[in-house]
């Protein structure tokens, strides 16, 4: 019989390495996701590190508001571990979830990518709804582009926005 371990158990087994973050050397982030400050408020050193508490953001990223210099700044989490511990030796300028889950920062589960490889691992993996319209609606838009978009839009059921940006080839590039 297979026995279960939960990710909480199985990350108590693990070793939580702690690296400064790259341009704020009063903080640190763990390759679990964790960021601690060592400041004070009044600009002195802690003796022992504060875990700031993550906020999600709208879009479901976890993200903190550590200060530096006087200046609160906003970090994405997985951004600042992809920071820390992935190398990106293309300059790739995007942090891709492998998992999927936008609450798993673990350094294990963080690629650099292009928005392009983002995006397709999206769709691979069913994050990312499919697309909404056939090559043969995409091509008919093509052809009557001429044509009001806004009616177009409500007769396929999308945006006007879509409509426009697949009259000037910018959407659906890929659909000839």
């Amino acid at each position: 019989m297979t026995s279960l371990i939960l990710l909480s158990d199985w990350q108590k087994s693990q070793i939580e390495f702690w690296r400064v973050i790259p341009g704020m050397p009063e903080h640190d982030v763990s390759n679990f996701g964790r960021v601690r400050s060592w400041r004070f408020y009044d600009g002195h050193r802690r003796r022992k590190p504060k875990i700031l508490k993550p906020s999600i953001h709208r879009q479901g990223y976890r993200y903190v508001e550590p200060q530096y210099n006087g200046q609160k700044t906003y970090g994405f989490i997985h951004r600042l571990v992809a920071l820390a511990f992935i190398a990106n030796p293309n300059g790739l300028p995007e942090v891709n979830h492998l998992s999927g889950l936008k609450s798993d920062n673990r350094d294990g589960n963080l690629e650099w990518s292009t928005r392009f490889q983002n995006q397709r691992h999206a769709w691979d993996s069913g994050l990312m709804p499919v697309r909404r319209l056939s090559e043969e609606q995409v091509r008919d838009i093509r052809r009557r582009k001429h044509e009001n978009h806004r009616l177009l839009a409500a007769e396929m059921n999308v945006s006007r926005t879509l409509i426009s940006r697949i009259a000037r080839n910018e959407g659906y590039a890929d659909v000839a």
